[in-house]
């Protein structure tokens, strides 16, 4: 088991929201260590892990076709409202 930290400063989720990473900042090089941290701070803690390729594709597949279906649906209400518009 790996227990490298990523320090990439900043997570974004899949709820839009903007995770700062504290592996980054001064503190032990231990996960462990920022898992304490984070629970000594206001606010929800993120811990994540480096995905391999294999599932990198297989999210990016997933991730890929659930954007088209919610571009679709977005596409199509705006289709309805133009149409309701135009009488």
């Amino acid at each position: 088991m790996s227990t490298k930290l990523s320090l990439a400063p900043f997570a974004l989720t899949s709820h839009g929201r903007l995770l700062l990473n504290l592996a980054g900042f001064d503190v032990p090089p231990d996960p462990r260590a920022v898992i304490e941290l984070g629970l000594s701070e206001p606010g929800r803690i993120f811990v994540g892990i480096e995905l391999a390729p294999l599932e990198i594709a297989s999210a990016r597949e997933r991730l890929s076709h659930g954007f088209e279906e919610a571009a679709a649906f977005a596409a199509g209400r705006r289709q309805r409202l133009r149409r309701d518009r135009q009488g």
